[in-house]
């Protein structure tokens, strides 16, 4: 039994499935969608407020997408 399960889930390439349902029916995994996220209204503070206008002024984040996306985070954190 092991080596018929080792034959039909062998390793393959990251690249051999090009679409999800292929995954999905080779591996026989169920899918489904839900909206897990509930949004909320909170308020945001003033200090927290400036610190993002700080950062976008600095002008750090047009060097690269990679900078953005940390000058949003590291605020948050």
């Amino acid at each position: 039994m092991i080596s018929s399960w080792k034959e039909k889930y062998a390793i393959q390439p990251y690249n051999s499935h090009k679409r999800i349902d292929e995954v999905l029916g080779e591996f026989g995994i169920n899918y489904t969608e839900q909206t897990f996220i509930h949004i909320s209204e909170t308020q945001v503070p003033d200090y927290f407020k400036s610190e993002i206008d700080l950062t976008l002024k600095e002008g750090v984040y047009k060097n690269s997408e990679y900078a953005l996306c940390e000058t949003l985070i590291y605020p948050t954190l």
